[in-house]
Formats: structure tokens, sequence, C-alpha cells
């Protein structure tokens, strides 16, 4: 093999592959059989590289291709010779174009079209069909959010050496996600939620997870040996289950602060903020990124992305809070303290960060570009909420801390 082809072996039949081979996302892992150890910067260059087709061999067995592959430098060389290339191949029901493209750039902005207007019928369903309660209707739609990231999140680690997951963990962040929702539901049984609940609105959700803790690690001792990695299977499972449930409880805690209308308002105002710092950040980093702030993560954040993201969740933090929110709500209802405000804009530019960076660190250990397949050109919901998971938790704070105040709120 030579720097610039090379032979690659498909532990796959020729009936498993496509007919399109646009249809195909080529993943390509080097690794050096001398130490065993795969090549993270290679890794990188040529992960997600779109396979354009080659001399296919099709037979009984494994398929070989031959495919012309640019040269990539592995500290300051070229890669040698004596590497080994191994691939998964990734079948996809819509082409995917390169990264970059027009036709990806349309992708996304179809996928975030759906997501911004689904949301945004709940939200008036919420606003205008209370239904003599406070998050009737956007409690299905966090519950299919923050439960369908869980399931992808644990599908990533199906054909991983930990091995499946997914019935502790699902069931530890459903029972999370069943407790949270018992305060937004309570008054079905025909009275208000009592203000008096030792409880309160979080200690059901909290409750639930140290049971959900201790029933992952319940549910691996009937495997237990050492060795078998069942004590990884616990704390992965029973970190899923925390993970996603609780974040969902503070979203849901968020809806339920003050009246009606302001639990809704300040719920949309921190998905905004979160959002547009992530926009914020991505357009700064691309036109002004020069130091890249954690490379062997995501090679693509910056420094300045960062800081560009702090700007912009910032300023938008302001215009919500200081004049939409105090046109829906009149009269000096609304109240920010300038800590409340640029504090939301900085630390939810940080916490949406890291929850990107965590599924980032995720889905590199398990060789996965996208968390699931559900919406083309974003990926799967994980990769839509990564960002709001952590963001509920920051905004809590600033509300319990009364620095954001509304009507109705205590």
């Amino acid at each position: 093999a030579s720097t610039e082809s090379f032979r690659i072996a498909i532990c796959r039949t020729a009936q498993a592959l496509p007919s399109n081979p646009m249809s195909c996302r080529l993943r390509l892992r080097f690794c050096d059989p001398a130490d065993g150890e795969s090549d993270p910067l290679a890794r990188q260059s040529l992960e997600d590289s779109a396979f354009q087709g080659g001399a296919l061999e099709r037979g009984a067995g494994p398929v070989a291709i031959s495919e012309k592959c640019p040269k990539f430098s592995r500290n300051g060389g070229q890669l040698q010779a004596r590497q080994v290339a191994w691939y998964t191949l990734w079948h996809h029901k819509v082409p995917l174009p390169a990264p970059g493209s027009l036709r990806l750039l349309r992708y996304r902005l179809l996928s975030a079209f759906i997501i911004v207007g689904l949301s945004l019928c709940f939200v008036g369903l919420d606003a205008w069909l209370p239904l003599n309660g406070s998050g009737y209707w956007m409690a299905p739609l966090g519950v299919y959010l923050m439960f369908g990231s869980a399931m992808e999140c644990t599908a990533l680690l199906r054909p991983s050496p930990y091995g499946p997951i997914d019935r502790p963990a699902l069931l530890g962040c459903g029972g999370i996600i069943l407790a949270a929702l018992i305060p937004v539901y309570w008054p079905l049984s025909g009275s208000p939620y009592p203000s008096d609940c030792l409880l309160g609105k979080l200690g059901w959700p909290m409750a639930a997870a140290v049971f959900a803790l201790v029933g992952c690690f319940a549910w691996q001792l009937r495997n237990y040996q050492t060795g078998n990695r069942c004590f990884e299977r616990a704390i992965l499972s029973g970190w899923v289950s925390v993970y996603f449930g609780l974040c969902f409880a503070f979203w849901i805690a968020i809806r339920l602060v003050g009246d009606s209308g302001w639990g809704l308002c300040l719920m949309v105002g921190i998905i905004v903020i979160t959002k547009f710092s992530d926009a914020g950040a991505y357009f700064a980093g691309r036109s002004l990124g020069r130091r890249k702030l954690c490379p062997a993560v995501s090679p693509g954040k910056t420094v300045e992305g960062l800081i560009g993201g702090m700007v912009v969740a910032t300023l938008v933090s302001w215009l919500y809070f200081c004049y939409f929110a105090p046109l829906r709500f009149p009269g000096g209802q609304v109240n920010c303290h300038w800590l409340g405000i640029v504090g939301l804009g900085v630390l939810l530019t940080v916490a949406g960060l890291l929850g990107d960076l965590l599924q980032s660190i995720f889905k590199r250990e398990v060789h996965a570009k996208d968390s699931g397949r559900l919406l083309p050109g974003l990926g799967g919901l994980w990769d839509v909420t990564d960002s709001l998971l952590p963001a509920g938790t920051v905004a809590y704070l600033f509300v319990v801390a009364d620095l954001i105040h509304g009507p109705g709120q205590p």
C-alpha cells in the first residue's frame, strides 16, 4: 500500500452494500499493527469523508475496495505504509452530501424548520389550551425529545465492547421522567398540587434517580464476573438514566415556575438563548476562529467561537428579558438583574458547549459521527438536544437565585 491508495477489506458481504454508493458514508479508522492503537489524528482527518465509489470486486465473501485517498499528515509526516485501514460502512435512506456543501445546508435548514415548527405548535397549545394546568402539552414534546435522546445514546453502545444497556438505562430514565411529571398532571386528580408537599416538585425525580442508579447496578448483579464489563455497563446505564432523566426534570421545574404563562415564557427564552448561542459560536468560529478550544474532542470548536457565542447569547438574553418579556407581562411584572442577563448569556453558552463536548466524547469512544439518522443534515435527536440538556439546570439556578423574576414567582 502507498500513502495515496489503500486496499480496504470490508467485513460485509456484497449483498449488504447499497446499490447507490452516494447513499453511504465511509468511516475510516487507521491503526498501527505494531502498537495496536488507533491514530486519532488520521481518524479525525478522514472521518465522514464521502464515499464516491471505487473498484468493487463483488463476490460471495467480503468485498474489497480500492479507493484513492488524499495524503494526510501524522505528526508532521505522511501516513506510514504499514498502517492498516478499517472502516464501518453506514447506509442512509437519503444521499448525504459532503460536509460544507450547499445541499447539506439545505438538509440542515429543512430539519431545523421541522423541529421549530413542531415546537411552536406545542408552545401554542400550551399557551392557549392550558387544560387547567401548566405544561400539559409541552411535557409530551419534552418526553419525546429527552427519552428519544436517551434511546439514541443506548443504541450507540450496542455494537461497542460494553454491549447493550438499553433495558436498565431506559427503564431508569423512564422512571425519572414519570416522577418529574407528577406535579404536571396532579391537577387531573381534581385538586392542585399541594404547596406544602415535603418532596416539592423536584423531590420526586431526585428520589427516582437514586432508585434508578441502584437498580442499574442490581440489574447487572446476576451476570457479574470479574472482567466481563458488568461494572462498566452498570455505570453507563446509571449515567444515561440520571443524565437524561434529571435534565428533563429541571426543564419541567422551569415550566412550573410562577404563573402558567410566565413559566412557558421563561422556558422558551432559555431555549432561544441557548440555540442562538450555538449559532453565534458556529459563525464566529467559522469566520474568526484561530485557536482550537478542545482539538482532541471537537476540532471545530475554537476560543473565538466560544466568545462569539457568549456575546450573541448575552445580547439575545437582554433583548428577550428586557424587551420581549415585559411586552408579554406589562406593568413591571418582569424584573431582571443585570447579573442575570449577563450570567445567562455566559453560563448558558458554557453549559451548551459542555453538553456538546460530552456528546462528542461519547461518540468518539464508540466511533460514531451522529447519534442517529432521524434528521438529515443534523443527525439524531441527541444532536439537537445536546446543548439544551444541561442548559435547563443552569437556568433553573438563576430562577432560584431570583436574578430573573416574573409574575407568580415566589
